[in-house]
C-alpha cells in the first residue's frame, strides 16, 4: 500500500471472489480486505479519527450566540408620597420584572487575535411605580491581538490544526501498517493453503499408484510369479501412502477453514489452482531495497511524523514563556430610555488599551522544554536504530534469497533426477530386473525430493513476502490500491 487517502475506504481494481474457479492470491487478499471485521474495524477507526483535523477547523468559523433571560426580583415597600405630589407609592411586597436579551458574534482572526461584537436590550418594569419602564439598548464592537504569546506563527488554533493533522497522519500510517502486517499474514495462509493442497494431491497420486501395485503383487503371487512377501511389501507401501494422504487431507482441511476465516469468504469449498508457477526473480541490490523502505515503510514514516509533532510542540512551549501583551479596542453604544422621567440618554465609548502580563511559573516550562528536548532526541535514536536494524534484515533477506535460489535449482535437478529414476525403476520392476527395495527406494526419493523443491519455492514465497512488507509493496504487488 503506497498511500492512504482519508477516510480509509478500500478501492479495489480485482475482481470479486469467483466461488466455481480456483482462487488466486490477489482474489484471496480482496476478498480479506473487503470483508474481515478487522479490516473495516481500521476504516471505521480511520474515518474517526479523520474528524478531529476538521473538528479543530471548526474554530475559525464564526461564533454566534443567542441568550434571553426573564427574571423577578422581589421587594418590600412602604407607603410614601412622592415629592411634591399627593400621590402614594403603593405598600406591602411586591417585584419587578427585567428582561435581558442579548445577541454576540465572534471571530478569530489568522494570528491569534479575534473581533466581535454584540447587541444587548434590557427592560426593567416596576410595578410599585406607574408607567415605570426602563430600556437599555447597547451595541459594542471589541477586538483583540495578542503580540508576543499565542500570536502570529504560535496562534492556538492554528496549532490545534496542525497537531491535529500531525496526529492524524501519524495515526494513519500506524493503521496502514496494521494493513500491511494483515495482507502479508493473509497471503503467508494462503500459500501454506496451497502447500498442503499440493501434498494431498501427490500423496493420493502415490496411494493410488500403491493400490494398483498391490492389485498387481496379489495377482502375480496367485499366478506363482512372485514370493508372499511381496505381497505384503505392496500392502505396507499402500497403508503408509494412505496414512500420509490422511494426514495431509486433515492439514488441508484446517489451513483451508483458518483461511476461510481470516478472508471473510463465505465460499467452503474454495481451491488454489495447482498450476500456478511459483518464479525465482532477482532481488534488487540491499542499496536499494533501503531505499524503497524510506519512501514507503510506514513506520520510517511515522518516525518523521513524530518528530515534527515534537517540534511543533516544542515551538509552542517557547512561545508560552514569554510575555502576555495583547492589545484590545473597543467601542460602545448604550441608549437608556425611561418611560417615568420622560427622558433618554446616549452613551458613546471608544477603548483602546494594551494589557500586559506575565505568568511566573517559568520552572515547570522550561523543564516542559527539556522534555521534549529529550523526547525528540529518543525519537531520532529510535529512528537511526530502526535504520539499522533494517540494513541488518535487508542484508540476511539478500543472502538467504540467494541462498533459497541455489537450493531450488538444485532442488529442481534432484526432483527431475528423482523422477527419472523412478520411471527407470517402474519399467524394472515390470520387468523383473528391478526388485521391489530398488523400487520403494525410488519412490520414497522420488516424493522427498517433489516435497523439498515444493517446500523450497514456498520458502521464496515467504521471503517474496518479507521483501514487499518491508518496501510497503505488499497490496501493489496483489494488484490492490486503497484510496
Amino acid at each position: 500500500m503506497l498511500s492512504i487517502i482519508k477516510p480509509l475506504v478500500p478501492v479495489f481494481t480485482a475482481a470479486l471472489l469467483c466461488k466455481a474457479a480456483p482462487i488466486t492470491e490477489q482474489q484471496t487478499l480482496v476478498s480479506a480486505l473487503e470483508h474481515r471485521y478487522d479490516v473495516r474495524i481500521i476504516n471505521l477507526e480511520s474515518r474517526a479519527d479523520s474528524l478531529n483535523p476538521e473538528k479543530e477547523k471548526s474554530q475559525w468559523f464564526p461564533k454566534l450566540s443567542v441568550t434571553t433571560e426573564l427574571s423577578a426580583i422581589p421587594f418590600d415597600s412602604t407607603s410614601a408620597t412622592h415629592e411634591g405630589s399627593n400621590l402614594p407609592y403603593l405598600s406591602g411586597s411586591s417585584s419587578s420584572l427585567e428582561s435581558n436579551n442579548a445577541i454576540e458574534v465572534s471571530q478569530h482572526l489568522p494570528g491569534g487575535g479575534t473581533v466581535g461584537g454584540s447587541l444587548r436590550f434590557e427592560k426593567a418594569i416596576n410595578p410599585e411605580q406607574i408607567d415605570s419602564t426602563t430600556r437599555t439598548t447597547a451595541v459594542q464592537v471589541q477586538f483583540s491581538q495578542p503580540l508576543l504569546r499565542n500570536a502570529w506563527r504560535s496562534d492556538p488554533v492554528a496549532y490545534a490544526i496542525t497537531l491535529a493533522r500531525l496526529d492524524n497522519e501519524k495515526f494513519t500510517l500506524e493503521q496502514q501498517r496494521r494493513l500491511l502486517s494483515f495482507s502479508s499474514d493473509i497471503r503467508t495462509r494462503f500459500w501454506n493453503l496451497f502447500e498442503a493442497q499440493t501434498l494431498v494431491t501427490l500423496y493420493r497420486q502415490e496411494a493410488a499408484y500403491a493400490q494398483r501395485q498391490l492389485a498387481i503383487e496379489r495377482t502375480r503371487v496367485e499366478l506363482g510369479m512372485a514370493p508372499p512377501i511381496d505381497t505384503l511389501s505392496a500392502k505396507l507401501s499402500w497403508i503408509n501412502a494412505t496414512a500420509r494422504l490422511h494426514d495431509a487431507q486433515s492439514e488441508n482441511i484446517r489451513l483451508k477453514e483458518e483461511l476461510i476465516f481470516y478472508s471473510g469468504s463465505s465460499d467452503t469449498g474454495i481451491t488454489i489452482d495447482s498450476a500456478i508457477v511459483i518464479t525465482t526473480p532477482s532481488l534488487p541490490p540491499p542499496d536499494t531495497i533501503i531505499a524503497l523502505a524510506e519512501r514507503f515503510d510506514p513506520q520510517l514514516r511515522i518516525f518523521t511524523v513524530a518528530a515534527k509533532r515534537l517540534a511543533l510542540i516544542q515551538r509552542q512551549t517557547r512561545n508560552s514563556l514569554l510575555p502576555d501583551i495583547t492589545l484590545k479596542g473597543a467601542w460602545k453604544r448604550s441608549a437608556d430610555e425611561n418611560s417615568s422621567t420622560r427622558t433618554d440618554y446616549f452613551v458613546n465609548n471608544s477603548v483602546i488599551s494594551l494589557i500586559i502580563a506575565y505568568d511566573m511559573p517559568i520552572r515547570s516550562r522550561s523543564l516542559t522544554l527539556q522534555q521534549n528536548a529529550i523526547a525528540s532526541e529518543i525519537t531520532t535514536l529510535e529512528r537511526t536504530k530502526y535504520r539499522e536494524e533494517l540494513r541488518l534484515r535487508v542484508g540476511e533477506l539478500k543472502r538467504s534469497w540467494e541462498r533459497e535460489r541455489r537450493g531450488i535449482a538444485i532442488a529442481t535437478s534432484a526432483e527431475e533426477i528423482a523422477r527419472q529414476t523412478l520411471a527407470a525403476a517402474r519399467n524394472g520392476f515390470s520387468v523383473g530386473t528391478v526388485d521391489r527395495l530398488s523400487l520403494v527406494k525410488a519412490e520414497n526419493d522420488y516424493r522427498s525430493s517433489r516435497i523439498e523443491l515444493l517446500r523450497k519455492q514456498l520458502l521464496m514465497k515467504q521471503l517474496e513476502i518479507v521483501f514487499d512488507e518491508i518496501t510497503g509493496a505488499t497490496l501493489t504487488t496483489c494488484g490492490v490500491q486503497l484510496q
